[in-house]
């Protein structure tokens, strides 16, 4: 998948923001930001330090290149990212939730 249709499933799926009642039931956990920060580390293996790179307010931002995401991720997962309560930053051109 190329960022323009990363980009265009988080637009298109906006309605599906933080409804973890409809997320499939997970082994691992049911909190909605570990689900998410445990998605994208298996999507993106091998990093190394924290996935929160910046905080600020109600907000936090995720070491994230979107570009790297896009190329493993499937709408599924983008759907279930946007469920967790990830967001796109345009201006920062990386995924952020609130806090």
């Amino acid at each position: 998948m190329t960022r323009e249709e990363l980009d265009r499933i988080f637009e298109d799926n906006h309605d599906l923001y933080l409804k973890s009642k409809e997320l499939a039931p997970s082994i691992m956990t049911q909190r909605r930001d570990l689900r998410a920060f445990t998605l994208i580390d298996n999507l993106l293996p091998g990093r190394s330090g924290d996935i929160v790179s910046d905080a600020q307010h109600d907000m936090i931002w995720l070491d994230v290149n979107l570009d790297e995401l896009a190329e493993v991720i499937t709408e599924e997962q983008i759907q279930e990212l946007i469920m967790c309560g990830c967001m796109v930053d345009e201006d920062l051109e990386g995924l952020c939730m609130y806090a």
